[in-house]
């Protein structure tokens, strides 16, 4: 028996998005197709940047967003492959997205009026950068590069945004790759710095963010490792495989090693000193939450979960679910009943909306659940 209208799921394909930054061939294993080209995301949600097909749908131009409104798909789910440094970001908060968003100062600069908080769960070694340097060791590090004095008394200080705005604006610095390296040594950073800042060189040379690059600390998740970001954390992912989970937004307010625009001003409002990352190193039980998030992400292995029951209480009834396999495949029972079946290989995903409140998930081999919990 079908499941009724208020118990129905889909099965979704992702979005290729083949950035410069991404890894050759890098997400393949998952869309089964080798673009020979650089392969950065796969996108399985219903942001109307790339909203995710609909499989089995009558017409090839179906996609999520036509069948639930934005308000039922509060999550976006990626695949994203690294090759090389992305750009220096910040997410704006709620308040400020929306405010950005509808001024018209800003028109343009932010795609949409909502918060992006994410996480990114490693799917092998991933480097990031994320989060603020101690103060003193910014300012001797800035300082052996040659930065003003009047900006490394700020970093000293403790006046971040001060000293990006000096470094994006009228005291930047420019200095060779073996300086930093030679910088990052004198200060006592480790071979995981210098790792990070040889690779920022290696792609954006002179570019006026390496500096603001610099201030970030360098951190090294291992598979199954994860960092979660609130709004306003700066952060630039390095290299590597993962997933990443966010709220439906594409708000990104960049402040260096991009050709995009760079939003010096709207970024350093973005801004929030008083947030900062969270790392959860590889949990036990596969269940990544962090107090006040707004969705939390199960890892499961070869096991069938009702969703109502059972460690998984982040799945209950009400919940917007999205079953995504990494290897092997997924399938989920629908209704009171149970009747109804959907299955999802890699490279799709199934998504059940908080209307659907009898689920059954039959993981065969390794996949995710990612739960709303807003």
């Amino acid at each position: 028996m079908a499941p009724s209208q208020q118990e129905q799921a889909w099965v979704i394909s992702g979005v290729l998005r083949d950035y410069d930054w991404g890894i050759h061939n890098g997400l393949a294993a998952w869309t089964g197709v080798s673009t020979d080209g650089p392969e950065a995301e796969l996108w399985f949600g219903a942001h109307p940047s790339a909203p995710s097909p609909l499989m089995g749908a009558s017409a090839d131009s179906a996609t999520l967003n036509q069948v639930l409104p934005a308000q039922q798909v509060p999550l976006l789910t990626k695949l994203l492959a690294a090759a090389s440094p992305l750009s220096i970001q910040v997410h704006p908060s709620a308040t400020l997205a929306a405010a950005m968003h509808d001024s018209p100062d800003s028109r343009g600069l932010l795609p949409d009026a909502a918060e992006k908080v994410e996480m990114l769960v490693a799917l092998e070694r991933f480097i990031v950068m994320v989060g603020w340097r101690e103060a003193a060791q910014s300012a001797a590090l800035l300082a052996a590069v040659g930065a003003a004095p009047e900006t490394v008394d700020r970093l000293a200080a403790g006046d971040v945004k001060a000293a990006i705005a000096d470094l994006l604006g009228p005291r930047p610095v420019l200095a060779p790759a073996e300086q930093w390296v030679a910088a990052c040594q004198q200060v006592g950073l480790g071979p995981l710095a210098v790792e990070v800042m040889t690779a920022a060189m290696a792609k954006f040379g002179e570019d006026p963010g390496i500096p603001v690059a610099a201030l970030l600390k360098a951190e090294e998740l291992q598979a199954g490792d994860a960092v979660y970001l609130p709004a306003g954390v700066p952060h630039a992912y390095v290299h590597g495989r993962g997933l990443e989970v966010m709220t439906s937004s594409d708000n990104v307010l960049r402040l260096g090693l991009t050709s995009k625009q760079v939003a010096v001003d709207a970024a350093l409002t973005a801004l929030r000193l008083d947030e900062q990352e969270t790392i959860l190193r590889s949990p036990h039980d596969g269940h990544y939450a962090v107090p006040g998030a707004p969705f939390s992400v199960d890892f499961l292995t070869d096991s069938a979960t009702d969703s109502q029951a059972g460690r998984n209480q982040a799945a209950r009834t009400g919940r917007f679910r999205l079953a995504l396999p990494i290897s092997g495949g997924v399938s989920v029972k629908i209704g009171a009943d149970q009747t109804g079946r959907l299955a999802a290989e890699p490279g799709q995903a199934i998504v059940i909306p908080a209307s659907s409140p009898d689920v059954l998930l039959d993981f065969a081999g390794h996949g995710v659940l990612v739960t709303d919990a807003s």
